[in-house]
């Protein structure tokens, strides 16, 4: 996220790293502006500082300005620090607002639960939240993201992995694809049940090998004129439904179900009804959009395996790593 084109709005920034700055390197200060914070019944925050390589920290920042915009004001009066003027905090509200959509985003792939079934749905929401947000003076900022994000996004619908994940999330379905992706949606969707239940259907694709057009066409004649036909002819004969199809169909036609509800909860209850279907979601939804579980779990190594403590054996950091990231599971608080 740059915030370079609007020039004013990294003056306004630079002005708040000012701030940061003033109560990260004054002790003093900070016990002034817990007063200010006690007296007028603000959360007693500290001022953050960002890191300019990470943008969320400047979301942070901005945030945490405008929420201490009334001690901030009082402090300035009797002490030197930059003070913003209207316009300025009116940039910055205007910033948290379409930045915010961002963060919310970011947070919600970075759950430990969150899954390529997301993926789809977040892009699409992040999307239609800035195009109804009214961005006041920042609308070139605002059109930037959304350009940005059309470009990075825009074949999604047609890479299968979050394709099918998206399908299989009783959540969403096929709701929210568009109209021209649709059809190959569900082939996609096809296409991964059929590989998960070729060996179940071993048997049934041998028999209907016997009575596969190649195998008719093998007993013709080769002399025979018409053979070149068969291809024309046969492309239209109707296929019977296989039951694959019949179970994706009778998937898809399910009232919709609650956004807030749990996928991998509504699969168990429903595996009996939609077997093949339960073996891809399974598959599927079990694939993170992200990598900050595995890096938050390198993180939890690092706190188990220390300078104190570094002549643990790795099977029991392993089995340490396996307790503490799984307790949740059994509900245990620690």
């Amino acid at each position: 996220m740059r915030l370079d084109p609007q020039r004013n709005l990294e003056a306004t920034v630079a002005l708040c790293r000012k701030i940061a700055t003033h109560f990260s390197h004054s002790t003093l200060a900070k016990e002034k502006l817990r007063e200010l914070q006690h007296t007028l019944q603000l959360p007693e925050h500290a001022i953050m500082q960002d890191v300019q390589t990470r943008w969320n920290s400047t979301y942070y920042m901005t945030e945490r300005v405008l929420e201490q915009k009334l001690a901030l004001v009082n402090y300035a009066t009797d002490n030197d620090i930059p003070e913003l003027t209207k316009a300025q905090w009116t940039l910055l509200e205007n910033a948290v607002a379409v930045l915010r959509p961002m963060e919310n985003v970011m947070r919600s792939v970075s759950n430990d639960e969150s899954t390529m079934a997301g993926v789809i749905p977040l892009v699409l929401a992040v999307q239609m939240t800035l195009r109804n947000l009214d961005a006041g003076s920042l609308t070139a900022m605002k059109a930037e993201i959304l350009d940005d994000i059309v470009t990075r996004y825009c074949d999604l619908e047609s890479k299968q992995l979050y394709v099918v994940s998206t399908m299989t999330d009783p959540r969403y379905r096929s709701k929210l694809l568009k109209p021209e992706s649709l059809a190959t949606a569900k082939q996609q969707l096809l296409d991964a049940a059929c590989a998960l239940s070729a060996h179940a259907q071993s048997h049934a694709e041998d028999e209907a090998a016997a009575a596969s057009p190649l195998h008719r066409r093998q007993c013709i004649q080769e002399d025979d004129p018409l053979q070149c036909l068969d291809d024309l002819l046969e492309a239209h004969d109707i296929a019977p439904s296989t039951p694959v199809e019949e179970e994706i169909a009778a998937y898809l036609e399910l009232p919709p179900v609650p956004r807030t509800s749990c996928p991998q909860a509504w699969w168990r209850q429903n595996e009996g009804r939609f077997p093949t279907l339960a073996s891809v979601a399974r598959r599927y939804l079990g694939a993170p959009c992200t990598s900050v579980a595995s890096k938050r779990l390198l993180s939890s190594a690092g706190q188990v395996l220390t300078d104190q403590r570094n002549r643990l054996a790795a099977e029991r950091a392993e089995m340490l790593l396996f307790i503490k990231h799984n307790l949740a599971a059994i509900n245990c608080k620690y």
